[in-house]
């Protein structure tokens, strides 16, 4: 059963932590990667806008250390 997600407290919202940045492109004139998220399966792999990854800049600078011809922003 994957983790229950985190919720800030200054916000509604959930927060999932990302587990890897898999892939980047641009689409529609925006940055976005391709995210697996920890405690799920690859089916729940999604591509998210670049400012969804705020809180894990960690995580995309890993991803271009390892794919320096990756699109990136």
């Amino acid at each position: 059963m994957p983790p229950e997600p985190i919720y800030l407290e200054e916000e509604d919202e959930p927060e999932y932590e990302v587990e890897e940045v898999l892939d980047s492109h641009i689409q529609w004139k925006r940055m976005e990667y391709l995210v697996k998220w920890k405690g799920y399966d690859a089916g729940h792999n999604s591509w998210e806008p670049a400012q969804n990854l705020e809180h894990a800049p960690q995580m995309v600078r890993q991803f271009h250390r390892r794919h320096p011809n990756a699109p990136k922003l």
